[in-house]
């Protein structure tokens, strides 16, 4: 299991924002880090259309997947049991 520290890019117009998240797995992080990004306003169909290839447009906004970074097993545990970031994503949760 490795241990990672993401961001979900948004657009608004000139604006740019970083959501920054936790999420663990043992597959690639860019493909787990896209299908949160993908989800992150729960939409079921997705219009990407003039947009780079892993954004897409939700009510006048633009978002998708953004950086991740690795990082240890304590810092992670830091950073999510001090409510620092929210962990969207754990392979070991779905195990359970």
């Amino acid at each position: 299991m490795k241990y990672y520290v993401g961001n979900i890019d948004e657009h608004y117009g000139e604006f740019e924002v970083e959501q920054s998240i936790l999420f663990t797995t043992t597959k690639d992080p860019e493909d787990i880090l896209e299908e949160i990004a993908k989800d992150w306003y729960g939409q079921d169909e997705h219009n990407s259309d003039g947009l780079p290839e892993g954004m897409y447009w939700n009510d006048g906004m633009a978002y998708g997947a953004g950086r991740h970074h690795e990082v240890t097993k304590a810092t992670y545990d830091e950073l999510k049991d001090n409510w620092v970031f929210t962990e969207i994503y754990s392979e070991e949760n779905e195990d359970a």
